[in-house]
C-alpha cells in the first residue's frame, strides 16, 4: 500500500452522486481499509466530529472546519489507535480483524438523506446512506476484486463509532446488521454486534440559557431538533415508528437504545466534556462549584438512564472527558481493575454476554485511571 505497515489505506465512494451518497460539498466520501485476508472478522468504524445546525452553523463549519464536510482535504493513509490499532496489546479484540474506518464528512449524526435543494442550503446530507455504499463498494466484485469475496465470507461484524460516529452506530446498528445478513454468505448466522463511544448524550436545556450562533457551542438538544429538518433526518426505523413526530428524540442513546435488538456495547462518560461544554458550562478553565454541581446532576441522569432503558452491557466511566475508542486511553482507563479494550474484548469473544461495567466511584472526575 502507499502506508507503512498497519496503516489504512483510502478509497473513495464511487458513483457516490447518483448514490444519494456524497459528503456536504459534492464530495465522494473517503474510507481507509487495513486488510488481513486470513481473518473472517471486520470492524467498521464511523469517524466522529459534532455537527451543524442550520445554515449559518454549517457555512461557519465550512470555513472552521471544512475536513468535516469534504473528503479531499484525507491524506492518502492514516495510523489508528486505540479500537484501530493492529497491536493486540494495545487492542486485543480488534487487533488482527480487517478494518474499515469511514471518515465523517455529512454533519449529520450519520443519518440525514437530503440533497443541497432539499435542504435548503449549499450542502447535501447524506450520512444514512454513506455506510451501506461504503460496504457495497467492498462487496463489489468489478471494484475491489482482491477483497469482495473477502467480505462477503466474513462471520463477524461489529460496527463501532466515536462521538457522533457513537451516534450514528445506534442509529445504524440493527439496519446496517440486516444489510449484511443480506449481503453476506453466513446470512443470518452473521454474528454482528455494535459498540458506540461516546454517543450518549442528554435532552434537556443548558447550564446557562444561550442563543446558538456557531458550532463549538450549541445545546444538543437543539442541535437535534432544529437540524433534523435540514437534514431530512432518517433515524433507526424502530424508534422512528415508535417517537411520534419528535424523531429527532431517537438520536439521543437513552431512546435509542431501547429499540436497538442487536448485541450492543456502549460506552460512555457518566460526565461527558462535550455534554457539558453544550450545556454551556466554561470547559477551558477550572469548573466553578457551580458548574461542577450541574455536571454532577448530568451523571445523575445518565444513571437514571441506565436504570430506566435497562441497559444490559457497557462501559460507563466517571471521568471528565468524551471518547474512548479512537485514542491510546482505551487500554488503560479502568473500571474495577478491567480496562475498556478488555471488556470489549470479552464481550465479543464470549459471544455478546450480557457485560456491565459501571463505574461507582463517588465525585467529579473521580476514577484515578482518568486521563489528565
Amino acid at each position: 500500500g502507499n502506508g507503512g505497515e498497519g496503516d489504512l489505506v483510502k478509497y473513495s465512494v464511487v458513483r457516490a452522486t447518483e448514490r444519494r451518497a456524497t459528503c456536504n460539498d459534492g464530495s465522494p466520501p473517503a474510507y481507509y481499509v487495513r486488510m488481513n485476508t486470513s481473518s473472517a472478522s471486520w470492524l467498521f468504524y464511523l469517524q466522529g466530529g459534532g455537527g451543524c445546525y442550520d445554515e449559518e452553523s454549517c457555512n461557519e463549519r465550512f470555513q472552521s472546519a471544512r475536513s468535516l464536510m469534504t473528503s479531499g482535504l484525507e491524506p492518502p493513509a492514516i495510523t489508528g489507535a486505540g479500537i484501530l490499532s493492529p497491536s493486540c496489546v494495545d487492542n486485543p479484540a480488534t487487533c488482527t480483524y480487517n478494518v474499515v474506518y469511514i471518515h465523517y464528512c455529512t454533519s449529520d449524526w450519520w443519518s440525514g438523506t437530503h440533497n443541497a435543494s432539499e435542504s435548503g442550503t449549499k450542502f447535501s446530507f447524506f450520512g444514512k446512506h454513506v455506510l451501506r455504499a461504503v460496504a457495497q463498494d467492498l462487496l463489489d466484485a468489478s471494484l475491489h476484486p482482491q477483497w469482495s469475496g473477502h467480505l462477503k465470507s466474513a462471520k463477524l461484524v461489529l460496527l463501532a463509532g466515536a462521538s457522533a460516529g457513537g451516534v450514528g452506530t445506534f442509529q445504524h446498528a440493527d439496519e446496517f446488521r440486516n444489510f449484511l445478513r443480506g449481503a453476506l454468505s453466513v446470512g443470518g448466522a452473521l454474528q454482528y454486534g455494535a459498540i458506540p463511544d461516546s454517543g450518549w448524550f442528554l435532552p434537556g436545556r443548558s447550564l446557562v440559557d444561550y442563543r446558538c450562533t456557531n458550532n463549538t457551542q450549541c445545546n444538543i438538544q437543539h442541535r437535534y431538533k432544529y437540524g433534523s429538518g435540514m437534514w431530512g433526518l432518517s433515524p433507526a426505523q424502530e424508534c422512528a415508528s415508535r417517537v411520534g413526530d419528535e424523531i429527532w428524540r431517537c438520536l439521543f442513546g437513552e431512546v435509542a437504545y431501547k429499540h436497538v435488538t442487536s448485541p450492543i456495547f456502549p460506552l460512555f462518560y457518566s460526565t461527558d466534556w462535550w455534554q457539558a461544554l453544550q450545556d454551556g458550562v466554561n470547559v477551558s478553565s477550572i469548573l466553578s462549584d457551580h458548574e461542577k454541581e450541574w455536571v454532577m446532576g448530568r451523571a445523575t441522569q445518565v444513571r437514571d438512564s441506565l436504570t430506566s432503558s435497562r441497559v444490559q452491557s457497557g462501559f460507563v466511566m466517571n471521568c471528565f472527558f468524551h471518547g474512548i475508542l479512537p485514542f491510546s486511553i482505551y487500554s488503560t482507563i479502568l473500571i474495577h481493575g478491567k480496562s475498556a479494550a478488555l471488556a470489549v474484548r470479552d464481550w465479543v469473544d464470549n459471544g455478546f454476554p450480557d457485560s456491565a461495567w459501571f463505574d461507582d466511584c463517588k465525585g467529579f472526575d473521580c476514577n484515578s485511571s482518568c486521563p489528565m
